[in-house]
């Protein structure tokens, strides 16, 4: 039914590939096959660096609620941590223990970005600022108040652990 022009065609994908190819590679030679074994050595080396970081930024902060970008001696620690929460149940439970011990909320059924809002409304808290609903939230910034006051009123829908730390923090029904 359609007939389009050879000038107007795509290039063999066998041309494409000729044109890809690096000058340090030889042609025909692949690489090298790893053992299942290595990879699993290479995939344990990963989590053991990855909870080396977790374990330091833990000490500092408190939580392992790690922004996405965070990088610690070229280690990419808060893509790392988010492919650890993807993996779910796919995770070792040794794994998974081993970040807990470090923060028990570090994979929540809930967003990261609600716990770090959470996070920064506890910080507040533990200041010594008095976080009262009916005062308005005082001593919160305009943006905190908001959320706290969203908090409020959505509360009988959050998660029961949602509504275990807001507890810890003056919030409740």
């Amino acid at each position: 039914m359609w007939h389009v022009s050879p000038p107007h065609r795509p290039p063999p994908i066998t041309r494409l590939l000729t044109e890809t190819q690096t000058v340090d590679e030889a042609p025909g030679k692949p690489e090298p096959v790893r053992s299942s074994a290595q990879k699993a050595a290479e995939t344990a080396n990963g989590f053991a660096r990855g909870l080396r970081h977790a374990r330091t930024y833990a000490a500092e902060h408190g939580h392992l609620c790690i922004p996405y970008q965070h990088e610690k001696d070229g280690f990419q620690v808060g893509l790392w941590l988010s492919n650890q929460r993807a993996a779910g149940p796919q995770l070792s439970p040794e794994r998974s223990q081993a970040l807990a011990a470090l923060d028990p909320w570090w994979n929540p059924s809930w967003s990261t970005l609600w716990q770090r809002i959470y996070l920064r409304a506890r910080r507040l808290k533990d200041s010594g600022a008095d976080i009262r609903p009916a005062q308005g939230f005082p001593g919160a910034s305009e943006n905190l108040g908001t959320w706290l006051y969203r908090q409020c009123q959505t509360y009988s829908s959050l998660h029961p652990q949602q509504r275990r730390l807001l507890a810890q923090i003056g919030i409740s029904a």
